[in-house]
């Protein structure tokens, strides 16, 4: 969804039986090299705590977490927001 200048990442996912063959990883990048022509400067999403292989990957694309929201999800996860700065990133 773009606001502004602004790409909110609402849904990603993987299925199980293929984790670990970096397609969620492929599939942002192709959202970001999308996202860069049409004005983009940030790309936000976020992601539960206790989802350690988005946060990797997310990481290593040069994602940053700038806020924690507590008890967040139905069964009290805190979720992590992330940007991107593609201004600086892209």
């Amino acid at each position: 969804m773009k606001i502004y200048d602004e790409f909110h990442l609402n849904n990603i996912a993987v299925h199980p039986e293929y984790l670990r063959r970096n397609i969620g990883k492929e599939l942002i990048q192709h959202i970001i090299s999308r996202v860069i022509s049409h004005d983009i400067m940030v790309i936000l999403l976020e992601v539960s705590a206790n989802n350690i292989l988005a946060q990797k990957c997310y990481k290593s694309l040069g994602f940053t977490i700038t806020e924690i929201r507590n008890d967040y999800y139905s069964k009290g996860n805190d979720a992590l927001l992330y940007n991107l700065d593609l201004i600086k990133n892209g």
